[in-house]
């Protein structure tokens, strides 16, 4: 059988069949049923808008049709513009039907409420085999409505010439290496820090301030649970300013600069990003991964984080399917999915070659899923900016109050 990708692109749909040279064109392909060969197949149209996960799914579809000889997955990558929209219309008017298509968790909301994403009622997506951050991003007003596939969050990346474990399990442990730590060796004249990190990025720096804050509830989709000011959440903002006062952590600092000092031995440590690895992984530095440090006993932090999942859309005619597919892509395979996408599994068994990759999981599990919320994402610039006055000088509490009374008027 041929495995077929196609690109969807302003109406016109290119149908490439990897197994041979031969290209096809078609224009206005109305449906699943009009792509089939006469053999009676089931056709399953797998749509996404994110290439890092071409080769993977490619291989999902080659394996899936390898075990079920009368079912043919048809990959169709578009253009992430409009992405939602599209669904819902081609859902709608019956045309170019997506069985299968992949979402980030924040989007759940919107495409639940839209009818466009159906329960998932598989036993294996239960916390025995995903932590609860996955489940919780999976899921929308009580239901599991999509299957977690992976995940980008941040984390702590350290230098293991220097630091073990247990120095990296709280920024206070840091600090506690640094006053006493005594560098004398020829490896060590490079080291300028022990920790840095850049402070300008909510996506990195959202742990620092979100002990304390309810942004949606557990899942992120519950408007009566916000809570972006309170004393919880004005303390952890205090250690923050703290930490960055006593390894004097400037603003002009960036990520990419960071990595390239941690690659090079001059900072032991600097909070990373899953966008890294490639570029980690590639270092000389030996390194291990930690997760995102709390401050103290007293104080703790939880990453921001991003779920990108499969699901299934209640208006394919092959739901049944389209489900067992969904499940063989994102649990049947998940130990293949880091070394064809670069991009953790958010199944917590998944066995990686180089063990510090499956240290990520521990920062993932005690992360915070972006919130599902109708105008939700609109938080996490508004806390960008807070944050950046903040350290400017700013009142906290003052800054902190201005984005509870904006989102709270959203959501109402």
């Amino acid at each position: 059988m041929k495995r077929k990708l196609i690109l969807a692109l302003t109406g016109i749909i290119i149908s490439v069949s990897i197994a041979g040279c031969k290209v096809e064109y078609a224009e206005d392909i109305t449906s699943a049923e009009e792509t089939q060969t006469g053999n009676e197949e089931t056709v399953i149209r797998v749509r996404y808008s994110d290439e890092r996960f071409t080769s993977y799914l490619e291989y999902c579809e080659a394996e899936y049709e390898k075990a079920n000889m009368d079912i043919d997955v048809i990959l169709e990558l578009v253009s992430s513009e409009n992405y939602i929209k599209e669904i819902n219309s081609d859902s709608a008017s019956g045309h170019n039907v997506p069985d299968v298509y992949m979402a980030v968790n924040s989007d759940l909301g919107t495409l639940y409420l839209a009818g466009l994403a159906s329960k998932n009622t598989s036993e294996e997506f239960g916390t025995d085999n995903y932590c609860e951050t996955a489940v919780n991003a999976c899921s929308y007003s009580g239901n599991l409505v999509a299957y977690p596939l992976a995940y980008e969050t941040s984390f702590l990346l350290y230098n293991t010439d220097f630091l073990k474990k247990a120095d990296t399990v709280s920024f206070a442990a840091l600090q506690e290496y640094s006053e006493n730590a005594v560098f004398l060796s020829e490896e060590s004249a490079s080291i300028e820090s022990v920790f840095r990190c850049e402070i300008n990025d909510m996506f990195t720096n959202y742990g620092y301030i979100s002990d304390g804050m309810v942004i949606g509830g557990d899942c992120g989709d519950d408007s009566t649970k916000l809570s972006i000011v309170n004393d919880t959440v004005i303390n952890a903002a205090e250690e923050y300013l703290a930490l960055i006062d006593y390894f004097s952590i400037s603003t002009k600092n960036t990520y990419e600069g960071c990595i390239k000092k941690f690659n090079s031995g001059s900072f032991l440590s600097v909070i990373a990003t899953t966008s890294s690895l490639a570029s980690i992984e590639s270092s000389d530095i030996a390194y291990g991964i930690s997760a995102y440090p709390d401050y103290n006993d007293e104080t703790g932090t939880s990453p921001l984080s991003i779920t990108t999942v499969l699901a299934v859309n209640p208006f394919s005619s092959n739901t049944e399917t389209a489900a067992d597919f969904a499940e063989f892509a994102t649990a049947g395979q998940a130990d293949s999915l880091y070394g064809l996408a670069k991009l953790p599994s958010c199944r917590r068994d998944v066995q990686y070659e180089n063990s510090a990759i499956g240290s990520i999981y521990e920062s993932y599990a005690k992360s915070t899923p972006k919130n599902k919320l109708i105008y939700g994402e609109q938080v996490y610039p508004l806390l960008e900016i807070a944050l950046h006055n903040i350290v400017a000088g700013e009142d906290i509490e003052t800054e902190l109050t201005e984005v509870d009374d904006y989102m709270k008027a959203q959501v109402d």
